[in-house]
């Protein structure tokens, strides 16, 4: 039993380092969208 718990716990942080590195390309992504879009208006 400790082994699957150790494992589905990896599976979890695994999960939510990938959810946040996710999150972070997209804000970044975002990010350099606005900082485009406002240089094309200047």
């Amino acid at each position: 039993m400790g082994s699957g718990n150790s494992l589905d716990e990896r599976g979890g942080c695994w999960m939510m380092t990938v959810a946040e590195a996710l999150s972070l390309m997209i804000s970044f992504a975002s990010l350099v969208v606005a900082v485009i879009a406002v240089s094309k208006e200047k």
